[in-house]
């Protein structure tokens, strides 16, 4: 509990009460002291005591900045005053206080009612929590932490229509885990399930500020490429590669799993008319493109080719059953 108040005698009366009723107390003789221990600790203030005289900043004063602080704003403020006429206590409640108790104070009274806002200011941030969670989950993929398709879609569109309208390239690249059926057949699902978490913080490693890496379903993967183009999307492609190659998974025991990875490129640009249909259909084919050429490489739509790095390695294959 902030208890807040320019009466040193006050202070210590308030304090005392809810030390009694075992409730941690922290004080401050001014509201420009308030609002600095608000700054330093909001996490840990439960509830705010606060006088409505004081010099300098006044209790409406103070709560007026810490209601307008978003990382404060929910903390709530019981004001104490000697004066407790109805425009005052109406003016505190219009201001955000949650009540209003006038000195000289009961300290039963005061506790009950500091206990009960305590309690049910938990409760809120609780709920909050949960709701918070809840959003989380449905717009990110528990195992990897990357955001999912749902968010994925939602993305897309956006960054399609940026894009068009300002005439600046993007890039999909769709991620695929070579064989990773083997893995879960021989190493177990646990181990699959530590190959998709560090390919994810591998996609992360390799992205720009403005991409977005994504979980699209089972071992595939989404990277959205802001202002990059096909050959900018597999010079990120090369990186990713390199970056599995040099640290591999390891699993309990310090052994290696290494594992490569496959990838289909669809863009927006200039020399395709910044065309915004179906990327995600062009790009899966070509992920498939690349599984039937060999694995371990990126094809590239427009190319004609499959690329392992920035080589051509070999012609379009027909799209089939992934190997």
């Amino acid at each position: 509990m902030l208890v807040v108040d320019d009466d040193p005698s006050s202070r210590a009366i308030v304090v005392l009460w809810l030390s009694e009723a075992g409730l941690r107390t922290r004080e401050a003789s001014s509201g420009e002291e308030a609002l600095a221990a608000v700054a330093a600790a909001h996490d840990d203030i439960d509830v705010i005591l606060l006088d409505v005289m004081m010099p300098g900043a006044d209790g409406f004063e103070v709560l007026r900045r810490i209601k307008g602080e978003p990382r404060s704003s929910l903390i709530p403020i019981v004001f104490l005053s000697a004066s407790a006429g109805d425009a005052h206590v109406v003016r505190g409640f219009k201001a955000g206080a949650v009540d209003y108790l006038q000195k000289p104070i009961s300290g039963p009274i005061l506790v009950t009612k500091v206990q009960a806002v305590v309690e049910r200011g938990r409760a809120e941030r609780a709920l909050e929590d949960k709701l918070r969670s809840a959003e989380e989950n449905a717009t990110h993929d528990m195992l990897t932490g990357l955001a999912n398709r749902r968010d994925f879609e939602h993305r897309l569109a956006e960054m399609v229509a940026n894009s068009v309208r300002h005439r600046e390239p993007l890039a999909l690249l769709m991620i695929d885990i070579d064989k990773f059926k083997s893995i879960n057949d021989e190493l177990g699902h646990p181990i699959g399930d530590e190959a998709l978490k560090h390919l994810g913080a591998k996609l992360l490693g390799v992205t720009r500020a403005g991409d977005r890496a994504f979980r699209y379903g089972g071992e595939e993967f989404v990277l959205l490429l802001q202002k990059c183009d096909r050959v900018g999307a597999v010079a990120i492609f090369d990186r990713l590669g390199e970056s599995l190659r040099v640290t591999p998974l390891e699993i309990e025991g310090g052994k290696r799993v290494p594992f490569s990875v496959s990838g289909g490129i669809s863009s927006m640009e200039a020399d395709n008319g910044f065309r915004p249909e179906n990327m995600v259909g062009r790009a899966d084919s070509e992920l498939y493109v690349a599984k039937r050429g060999g694995r371990d490489r990126v094809a590239v739509e427009g190319s004609g080719t499959l690329a392992e790095g920035t080589s051509a390695v070999g012609q379009r294959a027909p799209r089939g059953q992934e190997p």
